[in-house]
């Protein structure tokens, strides 16, 4: 035959049984998270008789009878002043739910009854320090409080609505006033709308606010319309309609804070304190933790142990700068809260320490350079630096004793990112750090990147293509470029160019072993123009040839002027020369060059110069001008052979690059560096602007194949301006014009 069940059994079953998910389960794993309890605890849990505290005995209850840890309990009681009715009712209901509780009395009420300003401050701190006395006397090391889920959310609510401040209210908190003890409150993760259904489920009553001066106290939970508390329950079940997991979102908030060790007082009840420089935290063992703002003149002549740069590569120079001396401080210096510290038996104090944690970000900032700096030092042998360069794959295998654990990061994540923006994820998902440059910069390294393209530099000329020819001579071999654009017109994006070829007069002379002069650089060049063009008369596959007018002490009377003639290549055939009719340097010149083609351009860098390179920029941003991808130094590459008509895979195939394509895809990515590190400047004084190296680079390298870029650039322009027009033109004409008359026809 089934055995009867008692009352209080059905209870206990409830808790464990039907509300298991809502009561018992949130209530373990507040325990085991916050480490509420350990061995030997003698806990007092502290009865106030309402439905909070009462649930919570019998969860502690059921906790000591299955749990593996041995603990102790002490069911206390306060009867600061109850009317006769409330004091019955704690009893009645402990007797039916089987809780032993000790009753010990206090005169709470009838003091903070006769103060006019805070009684219910007065009254809970007094009722907290009797508990707290009456536990300590019983042998107890903790007190056990029954506030849940709801009261965290509601207090920290109310504590910046009404308080200023971020108060929040800690699963476990030491307390000064009573050394050894400790509050914890085993309720942290329960609702309180599992709490009321629980209490309406198993048919129970108990006491609400047994304050004899509710009515007149604003502040009291007395669920009335002028409790603050109350007032805050409200507001959040409004905030919840719209949002259902905002009480969520602000516990989550919370347990980022530390709040297990810090220090309390009447005056700071969560430890916090804020100024205008940051926030403080401090803890029990006299040390503090203090976040600071941004502004180097608000923090500066402050002291530390330990500075830490959070997101170092973005933080400013003159951050960084203004923080550093903070650890100057000896290490040996003793201040207030260590003067007991004995150097003889106690373990030696760390250094003082500065730490720089970051992404990667452009390789100018002073992160950077630490990060370069320290790693050699400490590759060296320095044990005074250490440096960590940690991946996005760490977190993506993760490994928890030696076993495969749930990744904090995913693949897709990653991949996602490089491909919406490869430079910016390489930097903080890899480490790579960018080389782009301040606000100068015209050209960054992440908008090269955007525009390369899986294609090898092309060394002659291919029938699907035109052909932009860019010279930037000189007299001298060592800077003597001509870079080669092919251009086509792609359907979504207009007239667009790849960069193809970049050649070095240099390279030339050295493979060839003879110097470069003038009439050598034109000898070249004429080679070049064949390579994209072959033997087709009226150089159909050359778009034109841009050439810079001021170089080289004067491009057309050097060199221009040297292409005008008919000229024989080395297997005798006669090739017609180039002229810039439309330029006011050759008016005239048509009748002695008869033969020359209208396809030299010669541009005035003083003239075009800053048009030029504003034309440059616009097309980079539209990913228009396109660049090989960066070279990696091999001999071989893998290259696209056609495409498998089964799977529809690309079918690759191994490709030797020629000494010849090395050196072109070298001096792109030369182009690409000269290009990106082009800055613009402005004379504050007559607002003139200048395109050129910066001081502290151009000494160090040319900027003469950023130069071609920039002339091919400009062709480009003109070219999509023209076909622009063009479309525009045929887009009117294909409009029927309409005719509007009075004849009736």
């Amino acid at each position: 035959m089934k055995r009867e069940m008692e009352p209080y059994q059905l209870i206990e079953r409830s808790i464990i049984k039907k509300y298991r998910k809502e009561l018992w389960t949130p209530f373990i794993v507040a325990v085991k998270r916050y480490e509420l309890i350990k061995a030997g605890d003698k806990i007092a849990v502290c009865i106030s008789g309402g439905k909070d505290s009462m649930l919570m005995a019998k969860l502690m209850q059921e906790l000591q009878r299955h749990s593996d840890v041995p603990f102790e309990l002490v069911f206390l009681v306060m009867d600061p002043g109850y009317n006769e009715i409330n004091r019955q009712k704690i009893e009645s209901n402990a007797e039916l739910l089987h809780i032993p509780v000790t009753i010990f009395e206090s005169n709470i009420f009838s003091v903070a009854n006769n103060t006019d300003k805070n009684p219910c401050y007065l009254c809970a701190r007094m009722r907290r320090g009797h508990l707290y006395s009456k536990a300590k006397e019983m042998g107890c090391n903790k007190i056990a409080l029954g506030h849940h889920f709801n009261d965290v959310i509601e207090t920290t609510v109310m504590s910046m609505f009404y308080g200023s401040q971020l108060q929040a209210m800690p699963p476990m908190l030491h307390s000064t006033s009573f050394p050894g003890m400790t509050l914890i409150r085993p309720m942290y993760c329960i609702r309180e709308e599992d709490i009321l259904a629980w209490k309406r489920y198993n048919e129970l009553e108990f006491i609400q606010c047994a304050c004899r001066f509710t009515e007149n106290c604003t502040m009291c939970d007395n669920g009335g319309g002028g409790s603050k508390r109350q007032e805050t329950k409200i507001l959040l079940r409004r905030l919840k309609r719209d949002n259902p997991n905002i009480e969520n979102s602000i516990f989550r908030s919370l347990l980022d804070i530390a709040e297990k060790e810090t220090e309390k007082s009447s005056t700071n009840k969560t430890g916090f304190s804020h100024n205008p420089a940051g926030y403080t935290v401090k803890f029990y063992n006299g040390s503090t933790i203090t976040t600071l703002n941004s502004k180097p003149d608000s923090i500066r002549g402050k002291r530390a142990t330990l500075l830490f740069f959070d997101e170092a590569a973005f933080c400013s120079d003159e951050l960084i700068a203004a923080c550093e001396p903070f650890t100057t401080q000896d290490g040996d210096f003793v201040t207030d809260t260590d003067k007991n510290y004995n150097p003889e038996t106690q373990a030696r104090k760390a250094p003082n320490q500065l730490v720089y944690a970051s992404s990667q970000d452009t390789m100018d900032k002073v992160f950077y350079k630490y990060y370069k700096d320290f790693a050699k030092k400490m590759i060296a042998g320095n044990r005074d630096y250490f440096v960590c360069d940690m991946i996005c794959d760490v977190a993506i295998h993760v490994y928890m004793n030696g076993e495969p654990y749930k990744p904090l990061l995913s693949q897709d994540k990653v991949d996602a990112a490089l491909k919406t923006s490869r430079e910016k994820a390489m930097r903080e998902y890899y480490n790579k750090p960018s080389r782009d440059g301040g606000v100068n910069q015209i050209v960054k390294w992440g908008t090269v990147r955007r525009n390369e393209r899986k294609y090898l530099p092309q060394l002659y000329w291919d029938k699907q293509y035109k052909y932009v020819i860019a010279f930037d001579p000189a007299r001298t071999m060592d800077n003597s470029i001509v870079s080669i654009m092919r251009i086509y017109n792609d359907p979504e994006n207009g007239m667009c160019g790849d960069i193809i070829n970049c050649v070095n007069m240099v390279d030339l002379a050295n493979s060839k072993k003879y110097k470069m002069d003038s009439n050598r650089q034109i000898e070249e060049l004429r080679e070049l123009i064949l390579h994209y063009n072959g033997q087709n008369p009226d150089y159909e596959y050359i778009d034109s040839l841009m050439i810079d007018q001021g170089a080289g002490g004067g491009g057309t009377s050097t060199y221009a002027d040297g292409l005008l003639n008919n000229w024989t290549d080395k297997s005798g055939t006669e090739h017609r020369g180039f002229i810039d009719a439309n330029h006011e340097l050759y008016e005239g010149y048509d009748a002695r060059y008869p033969d020359a083609v209208d396809k030299l351009r010669l541009i005035s860098p003083r003239k075009f110069r800053s048009v030029m390179f504003e034309e440059l920029i616009e097309l980079m941003n539209l990913g228009v001008v396109h660049f090989p991808l960066e070279y990696n130094g091999g001999d071989y590459v893998q290259v696209v052979d056609g495409v498998d008509k089964a799977t529809g895979q690309e079918i690759l195939k191994t490709h030797e690059l020629s000494l010849d394509e090395q050196t072109a895809w070298v001096n792109i990515d030369l182009m690409k560096n000269e290009i990106t590190s082009m800055q613009k400047t402005t004379n504050p004084e007559n607002t003139s602007v200048t395109y050129a190296l910066p001081p502290d680079r151009a000494n160090k390298m040319h900027d003469d194949r950023a130069y071609t870029l920039v002339l091919l650039a400009h062709r480009l322009y003109e070219l999509r301006r023209k076909d622009k027009v063009r479309q525009s033109a045929v887009e009117t004409m294909t409009t029927p014009p309409i005719c509007i008359s009075n004849i009736d026809f």
